[in-house]
Parts: C-alpha cells; structure tokens; sequence
C-alpha cells in the first residue's frame, strides 16, 4: 500500500494520528512481519465500519450502538400510533439498553460484567452494586421501569401509557444525559 493510503485508513477516527516518519519506519523495518492478506482486509473493513455521526464503530462498540438502538427502537415504538403494546415494548427495551450502556460502563473500567456461571450481569445488580455510578434519581426510575418490565410477564398492563408518560421521559432524558457524560456528544441520542 502507498504510504498516503495506509496513512488515510489508520488515522481514521484515530484520537492520536500517525505520521509519515512512522508508517516509512516501519516499513524499513525487517524485524516487523507484515500483516497477512486477510488481517489486512479485517483490518480495513473495521475501520471503515465507523458511523460518521457517532463516531462508534460496529467492531469496537456493539455494546454502545445496541444500547442506543434500544432506547431509539422504545421511543420509536412509543410514539407510533398504529402500536398499542407500547408501555410493555417500551419497558422492555429501555432496560435492554440500559443494560448495555451500564455493561460498557464497566467493561471499560476493566470489570467484566459476567457472573460466574457465565451469564451477564442484569442491569438490578448493576444498579445494586456500591459501585454503581448513577444518582439515586435515575436508580430510582431504572427500578421503577424494571418493575413494569417484570408485570408485562405475568398481567396485562391494558391502556396505561399515559400513566407512566413521566417516568418514560425521564429515563430517555437520563439514558441520554448518562451517555453522552459517559462517552461524549457524539453519541447523542437528540439527532
């Protein structure tokens, strides 16, 4: 590859570039073993994989770009009008992407968050940890929107979706505040 080109494609979204003096020297350099033919295609294919809005990338941030396709799928829902299952969906995917979003918290904190008989960590114990890192104010609604998720197994809510209007808003406004604090303006949900 020309040097202008691998410089291209390395220093996408690269927080700290690389320059030219570095990719010539390692070039030169003998001791180094070039990259097979298919690492580079995998390679090229992850860095191209970045969405320009965001900044995330499908290889790097799957658990960020679910979590946010969660909370955008529970408004999405919520706000059509031809769907009548709103509060249960809602409820549902508002906890999937709080999970996510609270996963990628502590995995970039370098906690897994695993059990130990492999399952992952339910968004209840995560809120339940004295690590925690989300007010008291969001844990409260976070618990109050898993109890609805927990009554959608086992009744049916009927037409209660102006009942919990307030607490929905809230945990969108909260996810949003959260992610945004957490990993920057980019990944925004207000687009």
């Amino acid at each position: 590859m020309r040097s202008q080109d691998i410089h291209a494609l390395i220093n996408q979204e690269r927080s700290t570039t690389i320059n030219f003096g570095r990719i010539t020297t390692v070039k030169k350099n003998s001791a180094i073993v070039p990259a097979s033919p298919e690492d580079v295609e995998y390679f090229k294919r992850k860095k191209r994989s970045f969405d320009p809005v965001t900044g995330l990338n499908l290889y790097e941030d799957e658990r960020l770009i679910r979590a946010r396709e969660a909370m955008i799928l529970a408004v999405t829902i919520f706000n059509a009008a031809s769907y009548r299952f709103k509060s249960e969906i809602f409820a549902v995917l508002a906890n999937i992407g709080w999970t996510y979003l609270m996963h990628e918290y502590y995995e970039r904190k370098g906690i897994k968050p695993v059990n130990a008989d492999g399952s992952s960590f339910a968004l209840s114990f995560m809120l339940s940890r004295s690590d925690c890192p989300l007010s008291k104010g969001i844990r409260n609604n976070l618990a109050a929107l898993k109890q609805i998720r927990d009554e959608v197994e086992h009744k049916m809510l009927r037409r209660s979706d102006v009942k919990w209007l307030s607490l929905f808003q809230a945990c969108c406004l909260n996810f949003d505040k959260t992610i945004v604090n957490w990993f920057g303006p980019r990944v925004t949900l207000q687009k």
